[in-house]
């Protein structure tokens, strides 16, 4: 496993097995699939960024006709 792989998988060891409702992030925001991106989107990139890595484009899907996208460029 690759260094950036370890480290996404440390945050996504977080809340693996886990209700989204039941994340504090959530607590207030509804976890719909462009909550869910934002906030993968600010979890992951400070930790890429330990790693000199730029996180550019994130997309999370619902589904395959229901996804989100945040892109950089």
């Amino acid at each position: 496993m690759c260094h950036i792989e370890k480290k996404l998988k440390e945050v996504c060891d977080t809340f693996e097995g886990k209700f989204l409702n039941k994340l504090p992030a959530f607590q207030y925001v509804n976890p719909t699939t462009e909550n869910v991106t934002m906030w993968l989107f600010n979890l992951f990139t400070p930790r890429l960024e330990e790693l000199n890595a730029e996180l550019v484009r994130l997309e999370v899907g619902e589904s395959p006709t229901r996804s989100y996208c945040i892109s950089l460029y």
